[in-house]
């Protein structure tokens, strides 16, 4: 793999993790911390799907793969977990904690973690 294809990868799934953890935390739709996000619902508020690409055969004929590679990834680092859902087959997908404590740090502003890391270089803290 490609520097530019480690680097884009990386990046889609920032994306994906800071849209779920969105969608995990908004109060119009509780749901989704009991029932989980669709895998397409998820790669659509990550901005990884146009509006077309999540209602065609497009996302099941040619993203469907690289969507659910970067789900495997995000699994194996136990960001996510995710179970398939019998009549449909679409992955519903859950943030566990570790997931959700990255994507507040891949949230916070440089700034914020330059002074962090400051202040736990002063305390001595690793």
């Amino acid at each position: 793999m490609s520097d530019a294809e480690d680097k884009r990868t990386t990046d889609n799934i920032r994306r994906m993790l800071l849209a779920l953890a969105f969608a995990s935390n908004d109060p119009i739709r509780p749901q989704i911390r009991i029932e989980g996000h669709e895998e397409r619902d998820v790669a659509y508020e990550a901005g990884l799907l146009s509006p077309r690409e999540v209602e065609l055969t497009v996302y099941s004929t040619q993203k469907r793969g690289r969507i659910l590679h970067l789900l495997g990834i995000m699994r194996e680092k136990q960001w996510v977990e995710f179970t398939p859902k019998p009549p449909t087959g679409a992955y519903y997908v859950f943030l566990t904690a570790i997931g959700y404590e990255n994507a507040i740090n891949f949230s916070k502003p440089w700034w914020r973690k330059a002074v962090n890391a400051f202040y736990r270089k002063i305390r001595g803290e690793p």
